[in-house]
């Protein structure tokens, strides 16, 4: 049975590893299990992705199709809305046409007028003719108050008022062209002026970025000076890399100072434009207030054209119901005007205002023609009449509403001028303040400049005094070695002399006391005579010894006088080492210290004794 034990575990182990395998199995199955139901529930989620996608494609072509629908819409509304301009274009042609029959007269007026101040001006002088302008229309009033009274005179007839009609419509052809021809002329200024603003603005606007990097320029040069200013604080310290520095900020200064002056030119150039564009603009409402006096004439001329027109109305019309009708509705007509002519401000609403009267007044016009032509022919014109002035209240209730709207645009159009004209004077006044600041900032950096100059000029005389110091330190160092070598080789030489006079007196001495002894044996060999001996001996020993004694002093003498010639030949004109050079000289001078009480490397800095 021992035997069988090792087959029996290995087939335990085998077994348990067969489980293991078959638990793993198991579970593998499970995990594929599992991936196959998320795959199934993935398939689920994309297929129900793919229908909302579909709805999302179905609901986006529903959306474009809404789209070209509204984009079809838009373009209907787009042909209206040309159409209705292209109508509104047509009403302003028909008012046009009125406007003429106003211009006639008004003309007609002027020239009148101009006739009489002619007349009035030859006798006055030059102070009057302001007054002129304040008397022309109360002037003007009673020219046309008397052509009103004349034109019901004329009307009397009812041949002549056809043919004065007929005439007045000629008349009326004829500044109809001259007044189409004005408007076109106003439209091409006015298009020119839209252009000449739009160049003006984008000059501004290129204006502005310009200064706005001249600014910057600015404060880069402030930048640079405050930098080269440090640089020249700093040079005081490095005098070579100073020179350098000095040299490259000078020419940069001079680059920033001609960038400043260029800058301070455009900066003019810039006011002078902003200053024409101010002029420009004043100009511009002068011209829209002379527009508006001249509406207010128009409006004026334009009540008294249909004064005369509701007269000649109320001549053509035999039933006086229809007379006071039309008398009514002409007052409501005026009152109505001058209400709108207080509100009326610019031309372009004039115009339309004016166009749109004067279609009415010029269908008008031809009616009443036609009525003075049928009443001069036939006599059942009443009816008629009475017809056509209905329906010309009915016109000239559509032309006044259509003045309304034109008023209406009249009125923001002036406002958006104003505003127009507010703004610009608002840029010309920033443009101006920032010219001014640009002068200052300029005059400030001038000033930087000048300062930045004198720094540096007053570090590159230091740096010169600084150098001239040092090489008259040299200079005076190296004299006062030269002045000790001197004075080492003077001393040398006076020691060698001294020396050498007192060997000499020492063999003078020597000679002496050898004399001396000769003569004391001299006596002693001849005692007889030394009464006479001793007095010659003595007076020669005292003669050797006071020619040695000279012999020493000779010496001494010369020694000193060439130490003496050496010291003034080495050192030159004597100059006091303490006071600076005088200002003609370039360097110092030194004196020459005998007693060598200033020597170098000495720690007290004492005067010198003496020459």
């Amino acid at each position: 049975m021992p035997p069988n034990r090792p087959p029996r575990a290995a087939a335990t182990q085998r077994a348990e590893r067969e489980a293991e395998l078959a638990r793993q199995s198991a579970e593998r199955g499970e995990i594929e299990t599992q991936a196959a139901l998320a795959a199934q529930e993935r398939l689920a989620a994309e297929e129900t992705a793919l229908a909302l996608a579909r709805q999302a494609e179905q609901a986006a072509a529903k959306q474009v199709e809404a789209e070209s629908r509204r984009a079809e819409s838009e373009n209907r509304l787009a042909r209206k809305e040309e159409e209705r301009r292209q109508g509104e274009v047509q009403a302003a042609q028909r008012a046009a046409e009125a406007v003429r029959a106003a211009e006639a007269a008004l003309a007609a007026a002027r020239k009148r007028i101009e006739e009489e101040e002619q007349a009035t001006q030859a006798a006055r002088q030059r102070e009057e003719r302001d007054a002129e302008a304040a008397r022309a229309a109360g002037e003007r009033a009673a020219i046309e108050n008397e052509a009103a009274a004349r034109h019901a005179q004329r009307i009397a007839a009812a041949t002549s008022a056809a043919k004065a009609a007929e005439e007045r419509i000629k008349a009326e052809s004829i500044e109809e062209a001259a007044l189409h021809a004005r408007i076109d002329a106003e439209r091409i200024a006015l298009a020119e002026a839209q252009k000449l603003e739009a160049q003006v603005a984008a000059q501004l606007a290129a204006e502005q970025a310009r200064t706005l990097n001249e600014v910057a320029l600015a404060r880069l040069a402030a930048e640079r000076i405050a930098t080269e200013t440090e640089a020249a604080e700093g040079a005081k310290r490095l005098h070579l890399a100073e020179q350098e520095a000095a040299a490259a900020a000078r020419q940069r200064l001079v680059e920033d100072a001609n960038a400043m002056l260029a800058a301070k030119a455009r900066a003019e150039r810039e006011a002078e434009l902003a200053r024409e564009a101010a002029r420009r603009a004043e100009a511009e409402t002068k011209a829209a207030e002379q527009l508006v006096e001249q509406a207010r004439a128009d409006q004026a001329a334009e009540a008294a054209a249909t004064q005369t027109l509701a007269e000649e109305a109320r001549a053509t019309q035999a039933a006086q119901a229809r007379a006071d009708a039309e008398a009514e509705a002409a007052r409501a007509l005026a009152a109505r005007r001058e209400a709108e002519a207080r509100v009326l401000a610019q031309h372009s609403a004039r115009l339309a205002a004016e166009q749109a009267a004067a279609a009415a007044a010029t269908q008008r016009a031809e009616r009443e023609a036609e009525l003075a032509r049928q009443s001069a022919e036939h006599g059942e014109i009443e009816a008629q009449a009475a017809l056509a002035a209905q329906e010309r209240l009915a016109a000239e209730e559509t032309a006044l509403a259509l003045a309304r709207q034109a008023e209406q645009a009249a009125a923001k159009q002036v406002e958006a001028e104003s505003r127009r004209a507010e703004s610009e004077n608002h840029l010309a006044r920033k443009e101006e303040e920032r010219r001014q600041a640009e002068i200052q900032a300029a005059q400030r950096a001038a000033e930087a400049l000048r300062a930045a100059e004198l720094a540096q000029t007053a570090a590159r005389k230091r740096i010169e005094e600084e150098e001239q110091a040092t090489q008259a330190a040299r200079q005076r160092e190296e004299r006062d070695a030269e002045a000790a070598r001197a004075a080492g080789e003077r001393l040398e030489a006076e020691r060698s002399v001294r020396l050498a006079a007192e060997r000499r007196a020492a063999a003078d001495a020597q000679a002496s006391a050898a004399t001396a002894e000769r003569q004391r044996a001299l006596a002693a060999l001849e005692p007889e005579n030394s009464g006479a001996g001793s007095v010659g001996s003595e007076s020669e020993g005292q003669k050797l010894a006071t020619v040695g004694l000279r012999r020493l002093a000779v010496a001494c003498a010369l020694a000193m006088a060439l130490g003496m010639g050496a010291g003034h030949w080495l050192s030159g004109p004597s100059t006091s080492v303490a006071e600076p050079p005088p200002a003609g000289k370039p360097d110092f001078q030194l004196r020459l210290d005998y007693r060598l009480s200033n020597l170098p490397g000495s720690s007290k800095d004492r005067a010198p004794g003496g020459h």
